[in-house]
């Protein structure tokens, strides 16, 4: 069992691409809303996570500044 941890099982010929691209942490993750994690691949593959405020009321408080924060992130991760 690895563990007890998900280690990604799959019969054979039904494998999940989504699945296999996810355990191997080789694809950028964006998370949008309150309390999503992005999770972002840097050229060395060493990964880079941003969160956003779990507090609901922080979260709206700061909605304008996060959601400029977010939109450079994502057009940087576009460029690579």
């Amino acid at each position: 069992l690895g563990g007890l941890e998900n280690i990604g099982y799959s019969l054979p010929g039904r494998e999940c691409v989504y699945n296999v691209a996810m355990i191997e942490e080789r694809h950028n993750i964006i998370g949008l809303g309150c309390g999503a994690t992005s999770k972002y691949v840097n050229p060395d593959f060493t990964l880079t996570n941003k969160s956003s405020p779990r507090d609901v009321r922080l979260y709206l408080e700061r909605v304008q500044q996060l959601a400029k924060i977010r939109e450079k992130e994502i057009s940087l991760v576009m460029e690579t």
